[in-house]
């Protein structure tokens, strides 16, 4: 409806204007895949120390998560044979999807769609629910989120055992 129509257009606008191949990620393209992640993140500035933190913490989960790719569903995008997008996820039940990482080269219009809509196109049939994790309190990450208008929003609860 309504509420999807601009991502739905920065969607179209990058199938128009760009080529592209989306895979499963190989086991030729870890490292790559991991260097495009790193580079994504080391790119981020003006970030807060706890912002920055969080990054480096999620760069480690990235590189044991590509490391151990049996677990995981991994996808690339890749235009002109560079890895431009990476999306990393796993199924939960036989009914939802994690979708734990998501990383796009921001120079592109409609990337960031393209690999969430790669992501869910690539799924089994029976998945009708795809969690996109949580925001780690980064503002613009959860304003995209809730673009997606989902259906269930959680609150953080942090657990500290002594």
């Amino acid at each position: 409806g309504r509420a999807l129509h601009k991502k739905k257009n920065n969607l179209n606008s990058f199938v128009k204007n760009y080529e592209y191949v989306s895979e499963d990620l190989k086991e030729e393209d870890l490292q790559e895949a991991l260097t495009f992640a790193e580079s994504f993140n080391e790119e981020k500035n003006s970030l807060t120390k706890k912002d920055a933190m969080v990054l480096k913490n999620e760069t480690e989960a990235i590189r044991r998560a590509l490391g151990n790719r049996r677990e995981y569903i991994a996808r690339v995008i890749k235009m002109e044979g560079k890895i431009q997008a990476l999306t990393i996820g796993a199924i939960v039940t036989d009914e939802e999807a994690v979708e734990h990482i998501e990383k796009a080269n921001p120079a592109y219009r409609g990337l960031f769609q393209l690999v969430a809509v790669e992501f869910a196109r690539n799924l089994p049939q029976s998945i009708e629910y795809i969690n996109r994790e949580e925001d780690m309190g980064i503002a613009k990450l959860r304003s995209s989120k809730e673009a997606y208008q989902p259906i269930k929003m959680y609150e953080k609860s942090t657990v500290i055992l002594r």
